[in-house]
C-alpha cells in the first residue's frame, strides 16, 4: 500500500519536473488554496469531507494545479495531466480514524514533506 503511494508520488514528481522550470509555486499560497478547496468541497459545512465531497475536493485541486502550471515553461503546450489515484482507495487511506470522513488535519498528516520541511506542490 505504501509502495503504491510512493509510486504515485514519483509519477507526479516526474511529470511535474518540467513544470517547475520557473520554480515551484509559493508553498503558503498552495496551502491556502488547498484549504479553500477543502472549504468549497465541504458542502454540508461540518469540517470534514465525505467520499463524494472528497471527490469534489480532488477535482478542485486538479483545476487549481492546471491553472498554476498552464504553460509554465512558455512552450505553448498544456502540462500533462496529473496521474489519478482511485478516489475511494485514497479516501480510505486518508481516513485514519475510520469515521467515514476526512478532515483537513488527516489530509495534511498524510502528505510527506519534501526538502526543508516544505510540502510538495500537489
Amino acid at each position: 500500500m505504501k509502495l503504491g503511494r510512493w509510486l504515485l508520488i514519483g509519477a507526479v514528481l516526474t511529470l511535474a519536473v518540467p513544470l517547475f522550470a520557473q520554480g515551484p509555486p509559493d508553498p503558503r499560497q498552495m496551502e491556502a488554496e488547498r484549504a479553500a478547496a477543502f472549504d468549497e468541497a465541504d458542502a454540508d459545512g461540518n469540517g470534514t469531507l465525505s467520499l463524494e465531497e472528497f471527490k469534489t475536493f480532488e477535482s478542485l485541486l486538479r483545476q487549481k494545479m492546471a491553472q498554476h502550471f498552464k504553460d509554465a515553461n512558455g512552450d505553448g503546450a498544456a502540462p500533462p495531466p496529473l496521474p489519478a489515484m482511485d478516489p475511494e482507495r485514497h479516501f480510505k487511506q486518508l481516513d485514519t480514524n475510520g469515521d467515514g470522513a476526512v478532515s483537513l488535519d488527516e489530509l495534511q498528516a498524510e502528505r510527506p514533506r519534501f526538502g526543508r520541511g516544505q510540502p510538495p506542490p500537489f
